[in-house]
């Protein structure tokens, strides 16, 4: 019972109230599965008329929980871009707000250990849109992306992810309001439904399911 278009260029944003529709969507997405039971369609063709590789070219994903390889910080970002230069990725680091990369002693040839042992939560969370900044995708799909970030790393991270928004189709999931509230359209979910969607203020003003689970004053969603 979930049915929703989302124009190009236009930045939308997922709130629920339940967990199990999430990982399900993305994964239609990517068409890491495929169903009869669900229909996407990109630019009016069935998704599952085009070539995987070429839609996973074209969707980049950020999550809460940063993957990284137990390599060289050069070759986790060239797994966005494989061919990017050296400016590039000096580039990318300085939009992603990854400047402590830049105060390591072997900058990016220097290894990230097993486990992730040598980087903290909010260091791993910006190598991994550094690596946004790299893949410069047309669609964005960012989940939680900035949720284990401090508030004032958030707003930096946020004022780029912003930018980089611009001229591309982003569908934000998060719990923050400070993610959403600049949305040209906001989703609630209940249930598998969608019970309500419009702008950040016209849902506030509606005081319906939204406003009862927006927190302004700690700038989440309960």
């Amino acid at each position: 019972n979930i049915d929703f278009s989302v124009s190009p260029w236009e930045k939308i944003a997922f709130v629920w109230n339940t967990w199990a529709w999430k990982s399900t969507i993305i994964n239609l997405l990517f068409r890491f599965y495929d169903t009869n039971d669900w229909k996407i369609f990109l630019d009016n063709k069935d998704i599952n008329n085009y070539n995987k590789k070429s839609i996973r070219r074209n969707i980049w994903l950020v999550m809460q929980d940063s993957s990284l390889f137990n390599d060289t910080i050069k070759n986790n970002l060239l797994y966005a871009k494989p061919n990017a230069t050296k400016k590039e990725i000096e580039l990318a680091l300085k939009n992603a707000e990854a400047n402590f990369v830049f105060d390591l002693d072997k900058w990016i040839d220097t290894v990230i250990w097993e486990r992730w042992l040598k980087l903290s939560g909010w260091e791993k969370q910006r190598l991994s849109i550094t690596r946004l900044f790299l893949k410069n995708p047309k669609i964005l799909i960012l989940d939680e992306a900035t949720s284990a970030l401090d508030n004032k790393t958030e707003k930096l991270i946020q004022k780029a992810l912003d930018k980089l928004m611009l001229g591309r189709t982003s569908i934000v999931i998060a719990h923050r309001l400070s993610t959403i509230q600049n949305a040209d359209k906001i989703f609630m979910l209940e249930k598998w439904k969608i019970v309500e969607s419009w702008t950040y203020n016209e849902l506030m003003n509606k005081k319906s399911k939204f406003f009862e689970l927006a927190n302004p004053e700690n700038l989440i969603i309960n």
